[in-house]
């Protein structure tokens, strides 16, 4: 029987040990490999943040401050965009261990906690996307909140040996701060579990209770100190009221995650059919309905396969609780759950060291980011039109017809994205502009009247290509471009319009 004291040190030695090897998979190679033009709306805030822009002051966002804040300090680090946003996922890794250890130290058999471990840093640290077989950090912070927040999942689980509350509630304050941090769905589920399974339902009250204090009076102090707390809140109630609730699962990418999803339910199954000799009270009846159900909503809300993850906190509940006989075979049950993800994030780390892509050498800030080839997967036409490989190409002629008129700021595209001013190493404009994406940041109701939109605008650059974008957006201001701004030039991909001098 291993003793308490050694059962911590190999959990410490494992949490400082797998780090390290997501460090030498992702942090060293100083790149990022990628297809999705997601990239460029965190290498834009990233350029905001290097020209002293603040978030919700200068630019608005409905995501927390942590996915642009880690991001930026992984662009110091790697000295580029290039690494940047993983060395980010490991810096969200690092901040997220110390609470995975305190969460799993009292509970659970020693290989139980390793395997959990184990899957809980590379879901946070790995560039994985579970959509396609390739390397990606489209929704990195979605990664990142799984983690956390199935690791906060993970106090339902009834201790094996007393476990301290202080360190407890420092843990639970710490994950309901990362997750408020970063993105608010995840959050709120977050908030729900903690105060109606811990401290209504007394199943973790103490921890409870003092993680949810803390929260507040750091939340209170940040309010208090930098007045951004209101505005972060505002931009949620912004989002909301544009988008609603958003359900991408029931779209036409469902099909990507059927693979995993079944391998994934086909595991919840056994586990539950292992769970009929369990001696589950119904509150942790409740709790495995609750997790049910609310992975199955960030699956809905994200697109994403990671979003059902906190259901490893059901398994590992069902897993502990039921008969000895098949207790030891639990390691077993989250081993072929955790295989996929695994599997996905080996094989990313090969891709990283061996990056022969094209690379994007022909764009400003960008000679370590690599473009992943979609066609060698057969890619839908609709992801490859869309993918980095032609925003890339199409971003070219646009570089040199501003280059051509010899224009640096005070530049707005109008399209999904603003990529110029991170090309072109300029402060972004402020205001709701970073991210002009129909549906979700703006509709016809709640969109900026335009003397707010073009206040700085001196250049308008138009797509010529007839996106769905590109037609609100031309919906919404085509008439007041056409009374103030000039027609100054056009290529063979955008149109260039100048300001009219009064």
């Amino acid at each position: 029987m291993i003793s308490h004291r050694v059962a911590d040190a190999w959990l410490i030695a494992a949490a400082v040990f797998a780090w390290l090897a997501f460090a030498v998979a992702f942090g060293l190679p100083g790149i990022t490999l990628d297809w999705g033009r997601d990239l460029f709306v965190f290498f834009g805030q990233i350029n905001a943040l290097e020209h002293g822009q603040v978030p919700y002051r200068d630019f608005r966002t409905s995501m927390g401050a942590l996915p642009f804040y880690l991001p930026w300090f992984g662009y110091l680090l790697a000295d580029g965009f290039g690494g940047a946003l993983e060395i980010a996922g490991l810096l969200a890794t690092a901040l997220l261990l110390p609470c995975i250890v305190v969460v799993l130290r009292p509970r659970f058999s020693l290989p139980t906690k390793l395997a959990l471990l184990l899957c809980l840093t590379a879901l946070a640290a790995a560039p994985v996307t579970q959509a396609m077989p390739i390397p990606s950090q489209i929704g990195f912070y979605n990664r990142w909140c799984c983690s956390a927040l199935t690791a906060l999942l993970l106090l339902v689980v009834p201790a094996r040996r007393p476990a301290s509350p202080s360190l407890e509630g420092a843990a639970v304050a710490a994950l309901l701060l990362f997750l408020f941090f970063v993105k608010a769905s995840y959050f709120a589920v977050g908030l729900v579990f903690v105060v109606g399974f811990g401290a209504v339902l007394g199943l973790f009250r103490r921890a409870a209770l003092l993680g949810a204090g803390i929260f507040a009076v750091v939340v209170g102090a940040g309010q208090i100190a930098t007045g951004l707390i209101d505005d972060y809140l505002a931009e949620l109630a912004h989002s909301l009221d544009v988008s609603g609730v958003s359900w991408y699962a029931r779209g036409v990418f469902i099909h990507y995650y059927l693979p995993d999803s079944a391998v994934y339910y086909g595991v919840v199954v056994v586990a539950c059919a292992l769970a009929v000799k369990a001696d589950l009270c119904w509150r942790r009846w409740t709790f495995v309905l609750f997790a049910l159900l609310s992975s199955l909503a960030l699956l809905g809300h994200d697109g994403s396969f990671s979003g059902p993850f906190p259901l490893l906190a059901t398994l590992a509940l069902l897993g502990e609780r039921t008969a000895k006989t098949w207790r030891r075979w639990h390691s077993c049950l989250l081993a072929l759950f955790m295989l996929p993800h695994l599997t996905a994030a080996a094989r990313t780390a090969s891709d990283y060291r061996q990056a022969s892509s094209a690379l994007m050498t022909e764009l400003p800030r960008m000679a370590d980011v690599y473009i992943a080839d979609l066609r060698s997967i057969g890619a839908p036409i609709d992801n490859l039109r869309h993918c980095l490989a032609v925003v890339a190409a199409e971003l070219g002629p646009g570089l040199r017809l501003l280059e051509k008129h010899d224009i640096g700021d005070g530049v707005l595209a109008l399209d999904y994205y603003n990529w110029f001013p991170v090309l072109l190493d300029v402060p972004p404009l402020v205001g709701r502009l970073a991210v002009l994406m129909p549906g979700r940041t703006m509709d016809p109701d709640t969109a900026p009247p335009p003397a707010d939109v073009f206040r700085q605008v001196q250049y308008v650059m138009i797509p010529k290509e007839p996106t769905l974008d590109r037609r609100f957006l031309l919906s919404l201001y085509g008439e007041h471009i056409s009374r103030r701004y000039r027609l100054l030039d056009s290529n063979y991909s955008w149109q260039l319009w100048e300001r009219k001098r009064l």
